[in-house]
């Protein structure tokens, strides 16, 4: 019976090699004719094959796409699933190569996903602040007041600190506009009427902020996660090669 050594890694690559009584490996297993195969030359042109042709790791319909496939920091773009990877003449070097280009990506995509989720909490963090702001003349009615100059005194008060608090939303048109709103009901009727729709609102984009940032911490969860595999994979995958250099060299010797 013909030796042979098969196995199967993360990556979803499936290897199999026979070897003839002059101890040369023959590659058995070929790709299915209806997969779409991406061979290393196309996947980064800078990478070429410099492995023997006496090991050829052929791949199995199964492929996976830890190596391949790449995630998106778009939010309303899914995962992609790319096709297969055609492993033929991989070395070690070039798996190395290969998944240092890869971890670089996918580096790239965490670095989006933690900006992301930075640029929301600032966000958060101003709108607790105008929260605040409007709580302070939620109550203001000084309408009743028969002291012409105590409510001319506690209106001013109260205005000139919306005026200030203006300030902090230099970035945000919608907050300020809120804020002046209320300055100029207390200016023509001593009265604030629309701190509770201010409120309401500001509780809106935190509820919509919450919702987005749930969802970039899973993506970026994700990510995490499939970083960990591609090197994990990796190493299952060099240590194959390793292994099938290791039975050929021992059919040579025998």
């Amino acid at each position: 019976m013909i030796p042979t050594t098969r196995d199967t890694d993360n990556f979803g690559l499936s290897r199999t090699w026979s070897h003839s009584g002059e101890g040369h490996p023959v590659e058995d297993a070929q790709p299915s004719p209806a997969q779409d195969i991406v061979h290393p030359e196309e996947l980064h042109s800078s990478i070429r094959p410099t492995a023997s042709p006496s090991i050829r790791p052929a791949v199995s319909p199964s492929t996976d796409h830890l190596l391949v496939g790449a995630l998106t920091s778009d939010t309303a773009t899914r995962h992609q699933v790319p096709p297969a990877l055609d492993a033929s003449g991989f070395s070690i070097d070039m798996i190395i190569q290969y998944v240092a280009r890869r971890l670089g990506d996918i580096d790239d995509q965490i670095k989006g996903y933690m900006a992301e989720a930075e640029g929301r909490k600032a966000k958060a963090d101003e709108l607790h602040r105008f929260e605040e702001d409007v709580r302070a003349v939620l109550h203001h009615d000084t309408s009743g007041f028969k002291d012409d100059q105590q409510r001319a005194d506690l209106n001013g008060k109260a205005m000139t600190a919306l005026v200030a608090e203006q300030d902090d939303f230099k970035d945000n048109p919608a907050l300020q506009a809120k804020l002046q709103q209320l300055h100029d009901e207390i200016l023509s009727s001593s009265k604030v009427q629309s701190a509770q729709e201010a409120l309401d609102y500001a509780k809106d984009q935190l509820t919509t902020l919450n919702s987005d940032n749930e969802l970039t911490m899973m993506r970026l969860n994700s990510v995490v996660q499939l970083r960990s595999q591609v090197i994990s994979s990796a190493s299952n995958m060099q240590a194959s090669i390793n292994e099938g250099v290791k039975t050929v060299i021992g059919n040579m010797r025998a």
